[in-house]
């Protein structure tokens, strides 16, 4: 039971599900949330805000229960994310096409650290398209994009901006049903308001999740710029939800192969805007000279 208890502990869940008495005990003093399937073997056990009591596993059991100790909001959020992780479980197929077609170089993969108790910011810089599509697939972990209003629209599509009518139908079922967040810049609409998506930005990080923003905020095409205009917004984002961020430096040649320099994770939460902006910036100049690198190096190219 102390085990148990202690890996409960460790792996800081949003709910618990638990029906022996001595651990109840233990998780209401800790006022970990809990749902228990009430029974005689503990019918000492008191309802409190941080535990409930159900008769059984039945639809409308549970969702009272979850709306209880969440709020509906919160419960809605799970919900969203729950199917949003099932759908992208039913990509390995695309994932798989998507390394064997482009076979991305990807430097200090080491980096990658998945963990699920802790909310991560994933800020590249952008040159095309494809790039959510080149980086979900190295990560393997359903990021959560912020992505242009028109793809939603099925105005666009990821495809190399292809205006296919398919191509658009196809990338605004995925961006909805990966959960996505539309963003419509001010040169494209006057009246232009995000602040829903920012609004679930913050709940899908509150709610540890990968969230994809790229702070140049479109692709940038030039041949003699190597960054465009990083805007500090993305950071102010991760420090308001106790947020990692992860920089990634992405470089695509001539001949399409694309190099994906994979920074460690930055701790932003006690450093200023602008301070964090400085590592972030040197760390992006540091990795494309990295992947510069590699091109003049490879007998690919």
């Amino acid at each position: 039971d102390n085990d148990k208890f202690k890996g409960i502990m460790k792996s800081q869940p949003t709910i618990v599900f638990e029906d022996k008495q001595s651990i109840l005990v233990k998780l209401s003093k800790a006022k970990i949330k809990t749902i228990c399937l009430r029974g005689l073997h503990n019918e000492e056990i008191q309802e409190s805000n941080s535990l409930i009591k159900i008769a059984d596993f039945k639809d409308n059991e549970i969702n009272n229960a979850f709306n209880k100790l969440l709020g509906k909001k919160v419960y809605q959020t799970l919900n969203r994310i729950t199917k949003s992780d099932l759908f992208f479980n039913k990509l390995t197929a695309v994932i798989f096409f998507v390394l064997f077609k482009f076979k991305p170089i990807v430097l200090h993969r080491e980096n990658i650290i998945i963990d699920d108790n802790s909310a991560v910011v994933i800020a590249p810089n952008h040159r095309r398209t494809l790039d959510p599509v080149i980086i979900t697939s190295i990560v393997n972990k359903n990021i959560h994009w912020m992505a242009l209003k028109r793809f939603f629209d099925k105005s666009d599509s990821i495809f190399n901006n292809n205006k296919n009518s398919i191509l658009c139908k196809i990338t605004s079922a995925c961006f909805k049903k990966l959960e996505y967040f539309p963003i419509e810049r001010l040169m494209d609409n006057t009246n232009a308001n995000n602040l829903q998506s920012l609004k679930d930005v913050n709940l899908f990080l509150k709610n540890k999740q990968y969230i994809g923003i790229f702070p140049e905020g479109t692709t940038n095409k030039s041949n003699t710029d190597d960054f465009g205009d990083f805007d500090s917004t993305f950071i102010k984002i991760a420090q308001k939800n106790n947020a990692y961020i992860q920089p990634i430096t992405i470089f695509w040649s001539k001949d399409n192969q694309v190099i994906v320099n994979i920074g460690s994770l930055l701790d932003v939460s006690q450093i200023t805007v602008e301070e964090a902006y400085d590592k972030y910036i040197t760390i992006q100049k540091k990795q494309l000279n990295e992947n510069k690198l590699i091109i003049e190096n490879s007998s690919n190219f």
